[in-house]
């Protein structure tokens, strides 16, 4: 049996990483993976490692979160393009069932027509400036079956969509936290683009400097590969980092840096499901401050499991780390009860027993 991934980015972020885990589940159904993705980019290397087999798609370059005008004109043009290809896949590999990771390829699996069963896999809130009606036509006509990565993403498909939580393994068995230095060690790991407000993090962490000689703030992440504006973006953050803080470069070992944080903070602006980095934290007892968005403010209650930025503003970030550094018991307490949450609701091994349910039911449908 074979299942035909449909992937819109080559690069690595919570979508990807979703994938990543999803496929040691289809390794052990002696199913073949197939993915089609962009270009043969980072994210082609490590499904590899995975055991995938690779196709490319002549999908074009887009900007992050909410679309522009200038984005119409490559969206035009893929929707033109790609149908032909993914009925040239479909024909060469007859899957069992086709998997589209992300809502920009939706479209084009409708009008490829192929009369597949489908899986979307719902991972961020789709705005109607970022095509939401096209999507949930294509929803429509095709009949797939619809998963959200959390109830706030499920929310805008309605009735239709199951949520089911993304889950991680956890840290190695040999993991430990690294020795600490004198002060602080405070984080963010992240794509670097405007809604993950590194900008607002490396200026918090400027204003805190003078205060706390001995902190140490690390900056991890990279922009996504080709994204113009993005990597403007990170030369902006950059330039306004203090001398305190460290970037770090895009890291394949998160865990590497979990183990020598005290706090990580997420102040991102983004509407979607539970980051996979929080979920990486939480296994990792690393105490977390995020902005309450998308299902955040769910997963995290504040002072229990972790802790919700009152404002992600610099000041406000900066305000809320002062609070934080001066009671260590409330961020050691808060950590334990993260990593038992992480137990009990976000392990890989549940995810992924749950993904491959609904990929059988859904393959039976042929």
């Amino acid at each position: 049996m074979r299942i035909l991934f449909l992937e819109q980015f080559s690069s690595l972020g919570g979508a990807q990483r979703s994938l990543l885990e999803l496929l040691p589940a289809v390794r052990r159904a002696n199913w073949e993976a197939h993915v089609g993705l962009p270009d043969d980019g980072p994210l082609a290397a490590r499904l590899r490692e995975q055991g995938a087999l690779i196709h490319t798609l002549p999908l074009s370059q887009y900007s992050d979160g909410r679309k522009h005008l200038s984005d119409a004109a490559p969206f035009l043009r893929d929707l033109a393009v790609l149908p032909a290809e993914i009925r040239k896949l479909d024909t060469l590999l007859e899957p069992a069932v086709l998997y589209v990771n992300g809502p920009r390829l939706m479209p084009a699996v409708w009008r490829a027509g192929l009369g597949r069963p489908v899986i979307f896999h719902s991972h961020n809130y789709v705005s109607i400036w970022n095509g939401k009606p096209l999507v949930a036509a294509a929803l429509n006509a095709t009949r797939a079956t619809v998963l959200a990565a959390t109830r706030f993403v499920a929310h805008q498909w309605g009735a239709r969509a199951r949520v089911i939580y993304g889950g991680v393994d956890g840290p190695p068995p040999d993991w430990k936290p690294a020795a600490r230095a004198s002060g602080p060690r405070i984080g963010l790991i992240g794509r670097i683009e405007p809604d993950k407000r590194q900008k607002e993090f490396v200026l918090a962490a400027a204003e805190l400097a003078p205060e706390l000689p001995d902190a140490e703030f690390l900056l991890c992440g990279d922009a996504r590969q080709g994204d113009e504006a993005a990597l403007r973006y990170k030369r902006e953050v950059l330039a306004s980092a203090p001398a305190s803080l460290k970037y770090l470069g895009w890291c394949d070992d998160v865990y590497k840096v979990l183990s020598a944080l005290d706090v990580l903070v997420m102040p991102s602006r983004c509407e979607g499901g539970v980051p996979y980095v929080l979920l990486d934290a939480f296994s990792a007892s690393v105490p977390v401050l995020a902005s309450p968005v998308g299902d955040l403010a769910e997963t995290i209650r504040d002072g229990e499991n972790g802790f919700l930025l009152h404002s992600a503003s610099p000041s406000g970030i900066a305000r809320r780390l002062r609070e934080l550094l001066s009671m260590p018991e409330r961020l050691a307490l808060a950590a334990g009860n993260a990593h038992r949450l992480w137990r009990q609701r976000f392990t890989a091994e549940r995810f992924r027993h749950e993904m491959w349910e609904v990929i059988l039911a859904t393959a039976r449908r042929s």
